[in-house]
C-alpha cells in the first residue's frame, strides 16, 4: 500500500487533464485562483514537483501515474457520499486490472488522500472509509416499495400490525451520527455525456445503537451491518459490476471495425 495527501489544488492540478475535464465527484473543489495564467502556471508546477524531475523517484512516479489513471479508467467504481460528526464525507474508490485506488477528501475540503492497493482489497478500502461503527441491535426489516408511496385515500387498506410507511417513516427520522450513500458503478468513466452505468446504491445509517445498511429498489431491505458486513456486500456488487464490463468490453469489441 502507498499512499499520499494533496492539498485540493495539488490535487486539481494532478486531476485535470485531456481525459479528465471536471473534478472527481463527489470531490468538493473550488480553486483559489482567479486568473487562468496563474492556475495553469501552478498546475505545471505542481505536476512537475510531483513527478521522477522533482520529488520522486522513478518508481513512486510511476506508482502515483497509475493511480491517476486507475481513477480515470476505471473497470468499476464507487462514489461515497455523506455526512459525519467531523462534517461532509466524500470519497472515491476505483478499481483497474490489478490495483484498487481510494481518494478521499478531508471534512474541511482541504486535502485529498489518495491510497493505491491491490484490487482485492477494494471492498475494505471501501468500507473503511466509513465510521468505525458497530452493527445495530436491531432485526432486519423488508419494506415493499408500494407500501411507502403516498398513501391512497380512496381505497380502504386494512393492516395487521404497524403501518409500514410509518415503521419507515420513523427509522429514516431518527438521529444519525453518520449517514449516506454508496454508489457502484461499472465503467467506463467516458460514457460520451450519457449517464455512467450504475450497477448498486448502498445506503448506510449510523443510529445510536448501531450501523444499518439500506438497499434495494422494488423491495427495501434495512439491516444492522458492521465493517466487515459492508465489506462483503460492496465486494458482491462490484463482483457484479466487474462482470457487467467484461461483457461491456466484449460486446463492444464485437462492433469494432
Amino acid at each position: 500500500m502507498t499512499a499520499w495527501v494533496f492539498d485540493i489544488e495539488e490535487f486539481a492540478a494532478l486531476w485535470y487533464g485531456p481525459a479528465a475535464d471536471r473534478m472527481l465527484f463527489p470531490l468538493h473543489y473550488l480553486s483559489r485562483f482567479s486568473h487562468m495564467n496563474a492556475l495553469e502556471q501552478y498546475r505545471s508546477s505542481v505536476r512537475r514537483d510531483w513527478s521522477e524531475q522533482g520529488r520522486l523517484d522513478w518508481d513512486s512516479a510511476e506508482q502515483l501515474d497509475r493511480a491517476f489513471a486507475v481513477l480515470t479508467d476505471p473497470e468499476v467504481w464507487t462514489e461515497i457520499h455523506g455526512r459525519e460528526k467531523r462534517g461532509p464525507l466524500r470519497a472515491v474508490t476505483a478499481r483497474h486490472d490489478q490495483h484498487a485506488v481510494i481518494a478521499e477528501q478531508s471534512a474541511d475540503g482541504a486535502r485529498v488522500r489518495v491510497t493505491i492497493v491491490a484490487a482485492e482489497r477494494l471492498p475494505n478500502g471501501t468500507a473503511a472509509v466509513l465510521p468505525d461503527t458497530p452493527a445495530g441491535k436491531r432485526p432486519a426489516e423488508r419494506f415493499d416499495v408500494h407500501d411507502l408511496g403516498p398513501e391512497d385515500r380512496t381505497a380502504v387498506t386494512i393492516i395487521e400490525g404497524p403501518n409500514p410507511r410509518e415503521r419507515y417513516r420513523r427509522f429514516r427520522d431518527e438521529p444519525c451520527t453518520s449517514a449516506g450513500v454508496i454508489q457502484v458503478f461499472r465503467g467506463p468513466r467516458n460514457t460520451q455525456g450519457k449517464p455512467p452505468r450504475r450497477v448498486a446504491a448502498i445506503q448506510w445509517h449510523d443510529r445510536p445503537d448501531g450501523r444499518y445498511l439500506e438497499t434495494g429498489t422494488r423491495a427495501r431491505t434495512i439491516a444492522p451491518a458492521n465493517a466487515a458486513t459492508l465489506a462483503r456486500l460492496i465486494a458482491r456488487e462490484v463482483g457484479k459490476a466487474l462482470e457487467e464490463y467484461h461483457e461491456h468490453v466484449e460486446d463492444m469489441g464485437q462492433f469494432a471495425p
